[in-house]
């Protein structure tokens, strides 16, 4: 049955195609080129000069669909997958093209976010979209630019900032399944050289059950798999709250220098549950966490647009404190903590001659500090309870001939110093080439991905040791592939391959004789290859139509020396979106995401051995609809999992059903 439904998004999308070729519509839609990327290069660039592989989201499409969090639209990517464990704020993973979850840089406004206190990893759980202008993805190894972590690519998320308006203001408020509940304004204001934007919002729910509704495990009769046995009635909920504010501003010094102030920050509280025998069972485990991002930046240009400066600072400070249940039924409360500092400096020289060339050389100083403290006892050789520190210099240099001709290029190299693991070198080769309604686009790299506090310093008694030994992973991956637009810019279509291989790979599930884990770096390499396909069609000024599908092989060397698959890693992915605009008030949008099987992990209690399972197929369809009262006022209306699908992300742990949310919005 799952390749039945398989085979059908297949056709669908086929048939999508070519329908769009067929359809009327000679309406020119020059957003290809008119789309400036601020992410694929140290300076921003026009769409049809970048030869990474890219997708751009704006915040129209966040609105069309009516999406509270960010992952519900990065799940629709080529080449993204997304791992949820359990319900509404829990831990969320996104990996690109097989790569592993901290290997992706993500910026929000010019700060770098990954969390170290994470394991490097970005919270995409706490992010939610009220006050989201744009993303920018950018695939494929991305650390000549941008340094560790952008392995696998770049996220760069840039929020909502002044519009042209002199005062504007909007408010929104919406109610649904799960006893949630969500509001927030915004305010925004243009006077002379000054922009002002503030943005709040709360988002309240009671949540879904994590641990499958409290039943138990057993064995398939037939097959002796491993299954859950759900019981009716049982279990608790496990809710989420979410408080963010955003507040932007820009000051025009004088006509060649502009200032940027930028600072957000998150407050959540989240309920998840304990463990046992490897499997979420219900407790009444809390976290309380905060996210706070700030930036100041300084842009100028002097000799006209010749030379182009920019300084900036970026603060980042997380906290994660985990009040959990212990197996005598006390509660440990365990709190980590990071700090991020940065400073960027970077000069861009613009020449003309014949054509024009870019020469940009940028400096990025970034210091780390991670602390751990618990009520967890330390052992005789080991203090849990500590604070660590790692700074990094990178020196970036970038040529880049935007439009020659019919083509451009660009050559980036880096050499990062880092006071704990040396001197590390990384480059990055991209080139276009366009033709009338043709672009060819390829790129090569290499990336590196430092080891984490964790991984080189985490302790948790009879579980995890760090290996403070550990040396940076790296990469060296290339993709290459074809735009095609049709019926005068009304369907664009997109195939792309890509190949990446990962050295050094950090395995943080290697055991000692005693059955604690640490880790250490792998000593065979890891394969990831596949294909993304993306379609666009616009049909009409009603009817519009976005598609993918992606094909990954990620593979690993087991420790009995044979390839395997990795971990929650689809082999296919797909979706498809339909939004159609009946008159200039309504507005219906249909959204269908499609998973196949892939494997997770299993850990039973010491000693028995680790088990791969199998995790389903699934579809996620979604249905929400807009209407436009008047000018100030819409009302929307959304249900979420329209098909009820009982699907798992991480094995064991339970995601929410079906849910219907209806609001309102005033004002712009």
């Amino acid at each position: 049955m799952p390749l039945l439904r398989f085979f059908l998004y297949c056709l669908f999308f086929c048939l999508s195609s070519f329908f769009s070729t067929l359809i009327f519509s000679q309406a020119t839609n020059d957003l290809e080129e008119e789309t400036i990327l601020v992410t694929a290069s140290r300076i921003p660039i026009p769409a049809s000069s970048v030869g990474s592989a890219y997708t751009v989201i704006e915040r129209e499409e966040i609105e069309k669909r009516q999406l509270t969090y960010l992952t519900d639209i990065l799940r629709d990517i080529p080449g993204f997958s997304v791992s949820q464990s359990g319900s509404f704020g829990s831990q969320t993973q996104i990996r690109i093209r097989g790569a592993e979850a901290n290997q992706v840089a993500v910026f929000i406004d010019g700060v770098k976010a990954n969390d170290p206190a994470a394991g490097d990893e970005f919270q995409f759980d706490q992010l939610i979209t009220t006050e989201i202008e744009r993303v920018e993805v950018i695939r494929g190894p991305q650390s000549a630019l941008w340094g560790s972590d952008s392995i696998a690519g770049v996220i760069n998320i840039i929020t909502r900032k002044a519009s042209g308006e002199a005062f504007l203001a909007s408010s929104f408020a919406e109610v649904g399944t799960f006893n949630t509940s969500s509001l927030g304004s915004r305010f925004s204001l243009v006077e002379d050289k000054l922009s002002f934007s503030l943005g709040a919002s709360h988002l309240s729910t009671d949540g879904a059950n994590i641990s499958r509704n409290g039943g138990s495990w057993g064995k398939h009769t037939k097959t002796g798999e491993l299954i859950f046995l759900p019981s009716e009635g049982a279990g608790e909920s496990d809710g989420y709250r979410n408080t963010t504010i955003n507040l932007n501003t820009s000051y025009q010094i004088s006509e060649s220098l502009v200032s940027s102030f930028f600072i957000r920050n998150t407050d959540t509280f989240r309920d998840f549950d304990g463990t046992l025998n490897g499997f979420p069972v219900d407790k009444n485990n809390t976290t309380d966490a905060s996210q706070r991002y700030l930036s100041f930046n300084l842009k100028g240009k002097s000799f006209g647009d010749l030379l182009q400066n920019e300084i900036r600072y970026t603060g980042l400070r997380t906290s994660n404190a985990n009040n959990a249940v212990d197996s005598s039924g006390f509660h440990v409360l365990t709190t980590t903590s990071a700090k991020k500092e940065g400073i960027y400096f970077q000069s861009s020289l613009l020449l003309r001659r014949n054509f024009l060339h870019n020469i940009t050389f940028a400096i990025d100083h970034e210091k780390e500090d991670y602390s751990f403290n618990g009520q967890i006892p330390a052992s005789k050789s080991y203090d849990p309870n500590q604070s660590q520190s790692i700074s990094m210099t990178g020196y970036v240099l970038e040529y880049q001939i935007p439009d020659l001709g019919l083509s451009s290029i660009s050559a980036s190299i880096r050499h990062d110093k880092n006071n704990n693991f040396g001197n590390i070198n990384t480059f990055r080769l991209t080139s276009t080439y366009n033709y009338s309604d043709f672009r060819l686009h390829a790129s090569l790299g290499t990336g590196q991905k430092s080891p984490t506090f964790i991984e080189r310093f985490g302790y948790y008694p009879n579980s995890f040791e760090g290996n403070p030994n550990l040396k940076p992973e790296h990469s060296r991956g290339w993709d290459i592939g074809i735009d095609r637009a049709f019926l005068s810019d009304t369907i664009f279509f997109d195939i792309t391959l890509f190949n990446d291989v990962l050295m050094n790979e950090i395995n943080g599930f290697v055991y000692n004789s005693e059955g604690v884990a640490s880790a250490a770096n792998e000593k065979d390499k890891s394969h990831r290859r596949g294909v993304e396909i993306s379609l666009s069609a616009e049909l009409s000024d009603q009817l519009e139509i976005n598609s993918s599908y992606t094909y990954t092989k990620s593979t690993e060397i087991n420790n009995l020396g044979a390839e395997v698959k990795e971990l929650r890693r689809p082999r296919s992915m797909f979706s498809s979106n339909i939004n159609y605009m009946p008159n200039d008030k309504v507005n219906v949008n249909l959204n269908l995401s499609y998973n196949s099987d892939r494997y997770d992990i299993y850990y039973p209690s010491w000693p028995a051995p680790s088990e791969r399972k199998i995790l389903s197929s699934y579809s996620l369809v979604s249905l929400v609809a807009g209407y436009q009262y008047n000018n100030q006022i819409k009302i929307l209306g959304k249900i979420e999992n329209l098909l009820d699908q009982d699907y798992e992300d991480v094995f064991g742990f339970n995601t929410p059903g079906r849910s219907v949310y209806l609001g309102l919005q005033l004002g712009y």
